[in-house]
């Protein structure tokens, strides 16, 4: 397996978990929200992995899609997403 695919791998796992914890009454929306970025930090990794760019040890979604963005511009679609995602980051949009 490709290094990219596992990352998508990993993705889609962290996907899985936020849509079952979505349906449980006792989970906060915080913690589908965490899985959420998880799968968006991981996704955006895997593109990076693809692309054969370094991957920072970063959980800045904004960060990444910016460094993702270099490669193709449909990453800003993505930006409000990131900011509802990503709370320390709301204030700064990515262009």
């Amino acid at each position: 397996m490709l290094e990219h695919e596992t990352w998508l791998l990993w993705a889609e796992n962290d996907l899985i978990i936020a849509s079952i914890l979505i349906n449980h009454p006792e989970v906060t929306v915080s913690g589908v929200f965490y899985h959420c970025q998880q799968c968006i930090e991981k996704a955006l990794k895997a593109y990076l992995s693809f692309k054969k760019q370094a991957k920072p040890k970063t959980h800045d979604l904004i960060k990444l899609m910016r460094l993702c963005t270099q490669f193709d511009e449909a990453f800003f679609t993505l930006n409000s997403i990131s900011l509802d995602l990503d709370p320390p980051y709301k204030l700064q949009p990515l262009s």
